[in-house]
């Protein structure tokens, strides 16, 4: 069979991580799991590609969407399209009181021994979740039309901040913090006292992107509250006291009771119609339908301007402003007498192109956002820079969900560019994964990466050399570790993305690949494997009846809720493999951990060539901007001069005088002989620093 497929479309398919055989799946001949994965494909292209995709199922004699998911999900359909208006509302507080009195741990979860497969719990019904991915939506109830709500008073609220911070954990009888909304803190709150962790705080990016979208003209109320109080404060003064007449709410699975507490509250006051967005939305609770009039998931600036402004709907949204994308990092270094210091500092957080172009089964992103999305226009990405550098910000984040993996020269490669070419180089890191590192690491570094978020996932020997079962086998676990070898010569700090109690691992497997993982990396996130709403795996679990637990506060990272593979781990002793991961990999004293990674490593500007003057000064404070990742290595070289003030003197001089670089650490300057490779001291030469 000749199969055409429109060129966009063509190249579209031809930049994801998989290999497609159009005329095998025409003549039936994949087998289930690669049926779906090219089924998928076509259902998640970008909105401009959805013809071009609806014309290629027909050619190649599928079923209509329906017919797609179902396939997936083994399920019947079913869509709430409500006939008409009502002027009654969907629910009364005191009914949803008793329906949230209801939503308990009992009713979300069955007994988890002796073993798959599963019932289903009351309070749950996996089919919402299954419907939401094939529509986006989910409507359940109307008050307001069309017209009407293009001029209605609307509130966004979003799950309050106290929400993500969980304090499950003793250690040494002291309290332990799970910081879910902060993946510095998440790392390090564990196995460190709350004095000696990392934290980044992000900004809200949800409400900067819709915010961005939203004309000024059509005025709309935001709120990320810190607490539920918060919340409600801001609820009853929005308006000048009137109050919303639509609430849209937006968090994650584990804000579901929450978002119904903000509800209920929302309700009392008398809204009209309450909305559910991001991730929460895709959740298999029975109550979402029954206290949401509306329920939509996806990237919501194109949905939320259709129904709140106009029907016609720009092809291109700005990025947010860079005073709303500056995040507040708090950050550990050695200091000259080898002990941490707390130094803050600000990170413009950039997206060049939001989306992603992968297919991981343990994640949902790439349904969500339809693939990778349009990118930004350089200009504003320069813009964004050149607002953030005046306001001296020298670090960047590419928020990108897995940036680098869609190159072009003209968008990465230039914005990388631009960020060195400033007077002091601008820092920068990302979230990516190993394949784009491999393609563009090299690139990466010479423009100032500094750090990465990297997608390790798994060490444990049970996998063999591919992680085929998370639908990632072009991911090779000698590469991934010969990578990080290279990447830390290159003093790249690393910060591991891992999962423990993946499909097919048991206990002893986890424990390896935890092992294995202290020994290749400084610090790492670590989470549990869980089957998360709209996920691959959780369409999987379903069909096969693994999951046991669908409670929205035990399905996140530490907690096992699930037999994957129908192999099944016990809860508790996986949640004490997890608090003993975190504190073998994310103790910063630990050798080989966080602040031996800063002892091992000098960065910084070159700050002086060739042959070295005894006294002559080199402006470090110019050339070299922030230093919070510089450590002191040895002792502080002689020099004719002491070293003082952003002034320093280069080591050295006489027979000793070396030619190359010299660097400045936090106490003294130093030689290197080399540049980007793993430092060792030369016992002979305490006053210098060696490359190998």
């Amino acid at each position: 069979m000749d199969i055409i497929i429109a060129p966009p479309l063509q190249e579209y398919l031809s930049r994801l991580p998989m290999t497609f055989d159009w005329e095998a799946l025409a003549r039936g001949d994949l087998n289930e799991e690669s049926e779906i994965t090219h089924r998928r494909a076509l259902l998640a292209v970008p909105p401009e590609l959805r013809q071009a995709a609806d014309e290629l199922r027909t050619r190649l004699g599928l079923d209509a969407q329906r017919g797609d998911l179902r396939l997936l999900a083994a399920h019947d359909w079913r869509r709430y399209v409500p006939s008409g208006l009502s002027t009654d509302p969907l629910i009364s507080p005191e009914l949803l009181a008793v329906r949230l009195a209801q939503f308990t741990p009992e009713r979300l979860s069955v007994p988890w021994q002796p073993g798959p497969p599963y019932k289903i719990p009351p309070e749950v019904d996996p089919v919402r979740t299954q419907s939401i991915m094939a529509f986006g939506e989910r409507v359940n109830h109307r008050v307001l039309s069309d017209a009407r709500l293009r001029t209605a008073r609307v509130m966004f609220g979003f799950a309050p901040e106290e929400d993500f911070v969980r304090e499950d954990y003793v250690v040494d009888g002291q309290g332990r913090r799970v910081l879910l909304g902060d993946i510095m803190g998440s790392m390090t709150s564990l196995a460190n006292p709350d004095g000696r962790i990392l934290r980044s705080v992000s900004p809200p990016y949800a409400m900067a992107f819709l915010n961005a979208a939203i004309p000024a003209d059509r005025k709309m109320s935001f709120v990320v509250p810190q607490t539920f109080e918060e919340f409600k404060q801001a609820f009853d003064s929005s308006f000048d006291g009137q109050g919303p007449e639509v609430l849209l709410l937006s968090g994650l699975n584990v804000n579901t009771r929450v978002l119904l507490q903000m509800n209920l509250y929302a309700r009392s006051r008398g809204v009209k119609e309450v909305w559910l967005g991001n991730y929460a939305a895709a959740g298999p609770y029975r109550i979402l339908d029954e206290a949401f009039d509306r329920c939509f998931w996806g990237t919501g600036e194109e949905y939320l301007y259709n129904r709140f402004v106009s029907e016609e709907v720009p092809d291109y949204f700005p990025h947010p402003p860079a005073e709303e994308m500056l995040a507040n990092v708090e950050w550990l270094r050695l200091n000259a007498q080898d002990q941490p210091e707390r130094v803050n500092f600000q990170t413009l957080h950039i997206s060049l192109r939001l989306g992603c172009s992968q297919f991981c089964s343990y994640c949902a992103e790439h349904m969500f956002s339809h693939g990778s999305r349009k990118p930004y226009t350089v200009d504003e990405i320069k813009a964004m820079i050149d607002d953030a550098y005046a306001r001296g910000v020298r670090r960047v984040y590419f928020v990108d969900p897995d940036f680098g993996r869609i190159w072009k020269d003209e968008n990465e490669g230039e914005i990388l560019r631009y960020l060195s070419s400033k007077p002091q180089p601008m820092k920068w890191s990302c979230l990516v994964s190993v394949r784009a590192l491999l393609e563009h690491g090299e690139e990466m570094i010479q423009n100032g990466l500094t750090s990465v978020y990297l997608g390790i996932e798994t060490l444990a020997p049970v996998h063999g050399d591919r992680l085929d079962v998370m639908n990632r086998g072009w991911q090779s676990q000698e590469a991934t570790k010969r990578l990080l070898l290279n990447l830390r010569e290159n003093g790249i700090l690393v910060f591991g993305l891992y999962m423990l109690g993946n499909p097919n691992e048991t206990m002893a497997a986890v424990q390896a690949g935890v092992v294995a993982l202290a020994e290749h990396l400084p610090i790492s996130q670590i989470s549990t494997n869980q089957p998360f709403p709209a996920t691959q795996e959780f369409s999987r679990a379903i069909k096969n009846g693994w999951i046991f637990n669908f409670d929205p506060d035990d399905m996140r990272y530490g907690k096992m809720v699930w037999a994957p593979e129908g192999v099944l781990l016990d809860p508790d002793a996986m949640a004490a493999e997890y608090l003993a991961a975190h504190q073998q990999v994310n103790d910063l004293y630990r050798p080989g951990g966080f602040f031996d990674f800063q002892r091992r490593k000098v960065r910084g500007q070159i700050l002086a060539e060739g042959p070295v003057s005894l006294t002559r000064d080199v402006n470090v404070q110019a050339l070299l901007g922030d230093e919070e990742d510089l450590v002191q290595i040895g002792d502080p070289v002689s020099s004719a001069k002491p070293v003082t003030g952003p002034k320093i003197h280069p080591a050295g001089g006489g027979a000793r005088n070396p030619k190359g670089p010299v660097y400045r650490a936090p106490g003294g300057a130093f030689h290197l002989f080399g540049w980007n490779k793993t430092m060792s001291r030369n016992p002979w030469m305490p006053s210098a620093v060696r490359f190998r």
